[in-house]
């Protein structure tokens, strides 16, 4: 019994190691097209990202000054001027 389990510990190690390498390969290779430096390409990423942010809050922005201006426009239609 106890060489029975030992043997199958020792397979499942072996198994472990064998997905460790299939995973580390597939990996490397996804990583493969992007910056060599990890560093260099979460830089990147992060700038990107961020150059996103800006355009989306741009967006918003203008979105909001315009919709600001159509609520004051029906107020001032609404409400009587003294």
């Amino acid at each position: 019994m106890i060489e029975s389990l030992v043997y199958r510990l020792n397979i499942e190690n072996v198994n472990v190691k064998i997905y460790k390498q299939i995973y580390y390969k597939k990996l490397h290779s996804h990583f493969r097209g992007y910056c060599e430096n990890l560093m260099d390409d979460l830089l990147r990423r992060m700038e990107q990202y961020a150059n996103n942010l800006e355009a989306l809050v741009e967006e918003k922005t203008e979105q909001l000054s315009l919709e600001k201006r159509r609520s004051e426009e029906l107020l001032y239609q609404v409400l009587p001027r003294y």
